[in-house]
């Protein structure tokens, strides 16, 4: 009799349950939603677990990288939109000028490995330009630098390995309007990455190096 009893008070409650839910059983999904939440809005969306898609970057100048799930700013040459920047660096993930010397369209140039620029090559032949008018011999390339102090106000800091004067080498170059140093163009801007940008900013545009939403 207490078993039938107690049957008959739990066939109670699982009545009241469906009752509860207009006659539906529903099982939420692991994230607390329900099983048939849509995908494509997932695919809209970025998570906690990274990138999975293009879309989730939220601009169309931040691509995905499958390895690491992270939103950047090239994973392939044909995402590189600025002419003068055509080659994507795959150990950075940033469009550069170059990556190797043919590269830099002709036989007087050559491509700078560490920073990924085009520089003239010089030698007994070859004669360094206006711009660029020192020999480093050691190299065999033109430099138009090779201390700070030889470098305009606009551009103070001499980048040494490309010969190049720059608005920065490193973030301690830079001010607090524009904390970060961008290395392609040596120049100091707002954000690198999305984790530069506040809350309601969260999203950092490779175009300009702009937060935006």
């Amino acid at each position: 009799m207490k078993r039938a009893a107690a049957l008959l008070t739990t066939a109670g409650a699982l009545i009241a349950v469906v009752a509860s839910c207009n006659g539906d059983i529903r099982l939420g999904s692991a994230d607390g939603g329900t099983s048939d939440a849509g995908s494509d809005a997932d695919d809209a969306r970025p998570d906690a677990a990274g990138c999975k898609t293009d879309l989730q970057c939220g601009v169309s100048s931040l691509h995905c990288d499958a390895v690491s799930a992270t939103c950047v700013p090239c994973t392939m040459d044909a995402q590189c939109t600025n002419d003068s920047l055509p080659r994507c660096d795959l150990a950075t993930h940033r469009c550069v000028e170059c990556g190797v010397a043919e590269d830099c369209g002709s036989a007087e140039l050559t491509c700078e490995p560490t920073t990924r620029k085009c520089i003239r090559r010089c030698d007994g032949a070859l004669k360094c330009p206006e711009e660029a008018p020192t020999c480093d011999v050691s190299r065999g390339v033109c430099v138009g630098c090779v201390v700070d102090g030889s470098c305009p106000s606009d551009r103070p800091v001499c980048e040494t390995t490309s010969g190049r004067c720059v608005m920065c080498t490193s973030d301690a170059n830079c001010g607090d309007e524009h904390p970060r140093c961008e290395p392609a163009k040596g120049r100091c801007v707002e954000c690198l990455t999305a984790a530069d940008c506040p809350a309601d900013r969260q999203v950092c545009t490779p175009d300009n190096w702009t937060c935006g939403d």
